[in-house]
């Protein structure tokens, strides 16, 4: 067998936790979408409520799907977590859109996605070694 079954479970896992915050990268830009050029709205309102409605669905996901633990005890405790790792990242998230949209003129949506990838690459570490504890 070309991999082990360690490195099989190794792969699956990121790949969930890929898909999983991929879903939440999708999220996020569809309410950025609705906000700015359906509701004609500031481009940080869509970047605040599309963080806040992905960090609920992700949380979920990676609680029962990614990091498959169905341990309800700790379920409030991981959220606390998780939300403050996730408001850490909204922060960064606030700070990175500014930068690139305000300061570097790229377009919101470009933008959104460089910093999803600088963000969720974060979030990543604290969210395994720490609320989910793998």
């Amino acid at each position: 067998m070309f991999f082990s079954r360690i490195a099989i479970q190794k792969i699956t896992f990121v790949m969930r936790y890929i898909v999983s915050g991929g879903l939440g990268g999708l999220i996020q830009l569809a309410v950025d979408y609705l906000f700015v050029d359906v509701l004609g709205r500031w481009y940080m309102e869509g970047v605040i409520v599309g963080f806040l409605t992905a960090l609920i669905v992700v949380f979920l996901l990676h609680k029962y799907w990614t990091f498959k633990d169905y341990d309800l005890k700790g379920s409030v405790r991981q959220f606390g977590i998780y939300s403050t790792v996730s408001v850490c990242a909204l922060f960064g998230n606030v700070f990175f859109m500014a930068l690139f949209v305000s300061v570097l003129n790229i377009w919101y949506i470009w933008a959104q996605l460089a910093t999803i990838c600088i963000v969720s690459g974060a979030s990543f570490f604290v969210n395994t070694f720490v609320t989910f504890k793998r």
